[in-house]
């Protein structure tokens, strides 16, 4: 019997899958990523208050495994610098772990696709050297006031959950970055020309083409 369990768990882990989702298809995986949502964000701090607020982001980065149960999500909102995520987490398993890990490398690697980490998901990015905005360029970013703590990190208000420390990791378009584990950041107040909006630039970021699981 544990052989067999053995053989089902690595047949999941081996048929692992990620898949970009988007338009009436996210209903097929909303009550399951919802569940998802609340177990990863219990600890941290919910922000949604039903499955319903999911579909406000416009395409969800999946993977799951040989029975279809996702380990790994990230959801993103399309914006004119690209696409910036917005939530993002994994079942608590090793493998979930891992995928989720290989995702936030790969991700935020590309043109386009951007977002803010903060928590344990920060201090993993970090510790990856992936592409990241300086502190001092994130309110021309993000649109909104943000306190500068650092190169790279920054506090905002968020609601019930008051004042989070975050760092904005990726490559918006039109924005210069630097590595996350070895910042070069101007001094507070230099300011940069973000993009125009653009009509098109949802088109220009297809994630179907490059965010893809490699075992």
């Amino acid at each position: 019997m544990r052989s067999l369990r053995r053989i089902l768990a690595l047949y999941r882990v081996a048929n692992f899958r990620c898949s970009i989702v988007r338009g009436p298809d996210r209903n097929l995986h909303l009550e399951a990523l919802w569940e998802l949502y609340r177990t990863t964000y219990a600890t941290i701090g919910m922000h949604l208050t039903g499955p319903h607020e999911l579909m406000d982001y416009d395409l969800w980065d999946l993977c799951v495994d040989g029975e279809d149960k996702i380990r790994q999500f990230t959801l993103f909102k399309k914006t004119s610098l690209g696409l910036k995520s917005g939530l993002s987490g994994h079942d608590g398993s090793p493998e979930g772990k891992r995928w989720a890990v290989q995702q936030l490398k790969k991700r935020f690697a590309e043109p386009g696709v951007y977002g803010e980490v903060s928590h344990k998901i920060k201090e993993i990015v970090l510790s990856l050297n992936v592409p990241a905005v300086c502190a001092s360029f994130v309110s021309q970013v993000l649109k909104k006031t943000v306190e500068v703590q650092g190169p790279l990190e920054y506090s905002r208000a968020l609601g019930d959950l008051g004042n989070v420390t975050k760092i904005l990791v990726g490559r918006p378009r039109g924005i210069p970055t630097t590595l996350s584990g070895s910042p070069s950041c101007p001094l507070e107040g230099a300011r940069v020309a973000a993009a125009e909006d653009e009509e098109d630039a949802w088109d220009r970021t297809d994630l179907d083409a490059h965010v893809s699981c490699l075992l």
